[in-house]
Formats: structure tokens, sequence, C-alpha cells
């Protein structure tokens, strides 16, 4: 599933953004996703061996129930003077296995 999110023009820069997204998507803050409350566990800037990652901001949240996991990853891109934000959201069912808490 991809995203577009608008309206982030109000930001002064690409860092404003991602920094505001960061604090909303923090470690142990909560979100509702096609009716399923998660928690989310892993959350910040990915980092890679050689330049910069496409991703920005990277999310990993369990479902409450321990059932379902969520990856998210989030990219901000200039498009027609707009700040966006694009998010590919990942539902990840059943991966309990080789996750340790």
């Amino acid at each position: 599933m991809l995203i577009k999110i608008r309206g982030l023009n109000n930001m002064a820069t690409f860092g404003d953004a991602e920094r505001n997204i960061q604090r909303l998507l923090a470690i142990g803050q909560s979100f509702v996703l096609s009716g399923v409350d998660y928690i989310i566990r892993k959350s910040g800037k990915p980092t890679c061996s050689k330049g910069e990652p496409k991703t920005d901001i990277y999310v990993l949240a369990e479902s409450k129930d321990r059932a379902l996991l969520v990856e998210i990853k989030i990219s901000f891109k200039k498009e027609n003077a707009d700040l966006l934000a694009l998010c590919q959201i990942v539902l990840m069912k059943n991966f309990r296995k080789g996750l340790s808490n």
C-alpha cells in the first residue's frame, strides 16, 4: 500500500518535516490501521554503507494482540512545489517467529 501525504509545505525544510513525523511515530506510540491497534516497536532513520538510503523514516509496529506486524517506510519527495511524504505500508501476518522481544 502506498500513501501520499500532502500539506507538509508549512514546514521550512525536509528536515523539519522529518523531525515532526519522527516525533509522531516514536517508539511506544500507538496508532490504528484498518481497525487494528498497533504499538511502535522500532522507529528512526535507516542507514546504509553507501550514500543515503531511499527511506527517510522506518517504522516497525506490532499489533496489541502480538499477532501482526506492520512495516512503514516513509520517503520525502518534492512534486510540483509540494513536499510529499510517500508511505509504503507492508502488513506482515504471522511473522512472530524469529522476532525477539
